[in-house]
Order: C-alpha cells, then sequence, then structure tokens
C-alpha cells in the first residue's frame, strides 16, 4: 500500500505559525516565513506539504512539535500535534548568506509574523533549482506588481553569482514567453 502526504489545511498552516511565534519569541530567535507558505500569502494559487521557516538557530526546547529529520542543508522537520509538517531551516552550506540577507530583509506579514520578501524568495526557489521551485520562480515573475525582478537579478547575482544571474535571467525569459504563449490562446496564465 502506498501511501501520500497530505497537503496542508489553512488551519494547520495557522496554527503551525502561531505555534514557531510563540517558540521564537519565547526563546529569542529570529524566525521568517519562506516557501510554499510564503507563496500562498503573495497570492499562489498551489497547495503546500510543508510549513517552512528560516530560523536564526534551532530551538533548545521544541514544546509539541517531534522532530522527524534532519534537513541535509541544515535544519530539521518537525510534525505538529495537529499533523503538519514543519521545517525549521538553518543553512550550514553555500547558501547560507543568502538566507541569513534574506532574515535580514524580511517585512510584516498579514499572518503575524515576518515574511521573505519575494526578492529573496524568487533567488532561494532559483538556488533550490528543482522542478516546482523553478515553476514557483516562473509564477512569481508572472504576477504583476509582485516581484521586483531589478532587484531580484542583483540579489540573484550578489549570492549566487554570474551563473546564478543567467539562470534567473533564463527563468524570467522562459516566464515572459509562457505568458505570451498563454495570451495568445487566450488563456489565464495559471490555468495551465
Amino acid at each position: 500500500m502506498v501511501f501520500k502526504e497530505n497537503y496542508l489545511d489553512p488551519d494547520q498552516i495557522k496554527d503551525s505559525i502561531r505555534l514557531i511565534k510563540r517558540m521564537a519569541a519565547d526563546q529569542g530567535l529570529d524566525v521568517v516565513l519562506i516557501g510554499g507558505v510564503a507563496l500562498q500569502i503573495y497570492g499562489s494559487p498551489k497547495f503546500t506539504k510543508y510549513v517552512d521557516f528560516a530560523i536564526s538557530s534551532l530551538p533548545e526546547e521544541v514544546g509539541p512539535l517531534r522532530k522527524m529529520s534532519k534537513i541535509s542543508f541544515g535544519g530539521e522537520r518537525y510534525s505538529a500535534p495537529n499533523g503538519a509538517k514543519i521545517d525549521l531551516v538553518v543553512r550550514n552550506d553555500e547558501y547560507t548568506k543568502l538566507y541569513q540577507e534574506a532574515m535580514e530583509n524580511a517585512i510584516d506579514s498579514p499572518a503575524g509574523i515576518p515574511i521573505v520578501t519575494p526578492e529573496y524568495l524568487a533567488v532561494m526557489k532559483l538556488a533550490a533549482g528543482r522542478e516546482h521551485d523553478i515553476l514557483a520562480l516562473k509564477w512569481m515573475v508572472r504576477q504583476q506588481d509582485l516581484l521586483d525582478v531589478k532587484k531580484a537579478r542583483k540579489i540573484a547575482y550578489k549570492m549566487l553569482g554570474r551563473f546564478g544571474q543567467d539562470r534567473f535571467d533564463d527563468a524570467v525569459d522562459q516566464a515572459m514567453i509562457e505568458l505570451e504563449m498563454q495570451k495568445k490562446r487566450g488563456r489565464h496564465p495559471e490555468e495551465e
């Protein structure tokens, strides 16, 4: 029998954010919302299986969370009592500086917790490089007034070098071509 992970419902996400916000405040940790939930707050229609946070260091006390595993690039995955999977990311690889700077530049969110800016989130998605991350990056590019492409491009160059900037430019070009093709077919860009 094959079991599939379920996507999170809005209550699981809200409860997870409240839990991590309280835990971080109690332990004096900086925490910033990243990943799929951040994308949802910015308007993405995609569901997510995890609530991801960049955090200044792992908490000493995790309260009701149950540790599931270490994250290969730094941090730990937990399971909340409501069944939500929570990733607390403390990068310890070539992207450590990207995550630190993203945390320093986080902004207030309607969720009541700091959130990564769209520009840093776009570069994080580029750095991750998985298919769903690149699709998320291209979705961000296609949204009117969400992403400052010039600013994100500068961040990509600063954090990932010339090759990263070229990859970013390629993703932007692909997103714009796809948008034009969808418009010509008379479809909304997110229907496909």
